[in-house]
């Protein structure tokens, strides 16, 4: 499912990207160079932050890291499900918050857990939000979305908002979240200089989310990316251990064919599929 998704999202914005621009091909291996070299300095204090509203640097992300980046999300989860001996959900309407959500690749592996979990309520309705400072982002999520036929409905809501900035709209809340998921959005945030807002927004948003609420965290392992983390947790208070994953975590590579085939020879660029991390699922007491 989720490869089938990506296939199809990723058609649609490589179609774009060859005709509203002739060196579309050179964007997208500058872009994925750039992305790789930027992740690699994220404990950088002073690197530039990295900048996703382009075209070509949202195809290149989507490209390379979504699969691999939905799987674990999937895979996180089913461990958690293992470690709590009991379903996750029980509601067949579930509200999900995606903080730096981006892409929408959280999205993907929530359905391929509830499709494939055993005891897992059978769930019409997904609420899904995406809490992100790039606004461009919306459209890849729309895009998403409309490729999500599995008998869910998903009603998207976006909400572009910067959590380094003084304040942040009333409407942004987790007051009302099943599970919100963090996956590789504190290392990019929690080294720049305005962290000290960052901070104060987000102990402000997880302290409002309700008992019962699941929190998911996956990140690459560095020290630093999941002590913040974990002191954003102890700030909010009431948040017990569900999983705790430390381990690589890796996924099958897709079929080489169509779309994925096409960009891999232009760009001479692979998918990346293999995570030294953190993962964390959390419970509000």
């Amino acid at each position: 499912m989720i490869v089938d998704i990506v296939r199809s999202v990723l058609e649609k914005l490589d179609a774009q990207g060859l005709v509203e621009h002739d060196d579309w091909d050179e964007q997208l291996m500058a872009q994925m160079a750039s992305l790789e070299l930027s992740y690699r300095e994220l404990r950088d204090r002073q690197r530039d932050l990295i900048d996703y509203s382009q075209l070509s640097t949202q195809a290149a992300y989507f490209y390379r890291y979504v699969i691999g980046h939905a799987d674990f999300i999937y895979q996180i989860l089913t461990k958690a499900r293992a470690e709590a001996g009991a379903p996750l959900f029980d509601e067949e309407e579930i509200f999900v918050t995606s903080v730096g959500g981006g892409p929408a690749s959280e999205l993907l592996g929530l359905i391929k857990y509830l499709r494939e979990a055993e005891g897992e309520p059978e769930v019409s309705k997904i609420t899904y939000t995406v809490i992100d400072k790039e606004r461009h982002w919306e459209h890849v999520v729309d895009l998403v979305v409309e490729a999500v036929d599995v008998g869910i409905e998903i009603d998207m809501i976006f909400q572009a908002c910067d959590l380094s900035a003084d304040a942040i709209s009333e409407e942004v809340s987790l007051e009302h979240e099943d599970i919100v998921i963090m996956s590789y959005f504190i290392s990019e945030i929690c080294t720049i200089p305005s962290h000290r807002q960052i901070v104060t927004n987000l102990n402000n948003l997880l302290s409002a989310m309700p008992g019962g609420a699941l929190l998911l965290y996956n990140d690459s392992s560095a020290w630093s990316f999941h002590s913040f983390f974990d002191s954003r947790v102890s700030a909010a208070r009431r948040f017990v251990v569900v999983a705790d994953i430390r381990e690589d975590l890796r996924t099958a590579h897709p079929q080489s064919e169509g779309v994925f085939a096409d960009i891999n020879f232009r760009t001479d660029y692979g998918f990346k599929l293999s995570s030294n991390a953190v993962a964390k699922v959390l419970r509000r007491d």
